[in-house]
């Protein structure tokens, strides 16, 4: 147990899905698509979700139920796999 941020999206089924995390000043803080954050630009995943930043700002969120990640091959990659 600790302390996590979170960024809240809805899936595809429009069900509330948080991604917590803990990279920069944790404090409880909740995001959503289009807030600014103070984390480094990159692609932030949990086990099955992850979410985007770029610019510094969200700019996207997703979990594998609704996008599926492929590699240059077309192949799919789970998110354990990804290291």
């Amino acid at each position: 147990m600790g302390i996590y941020d979170t960024v809240w999206f809805k899936n595809n089924q429009q069900e509330d899905v948080g991604i917590q995390f803990k990279v920069g000043d944790v404090c409880l803080h909740e995001f959503e698509i289009g807030d600014s954050v103070d984390i480094g630009d990159g692609i932030y995943f949990e086990y099955d979700s992850c979410f985007v930043v770029y610019g510094g700002t969200i700019v996207a969120a997703f979990s594998k139920d609704d996008h599926q990640m492929f590699n240059k091959w077309g192949r799919n990659i789970s998110y354990p796999e990804i290291q």
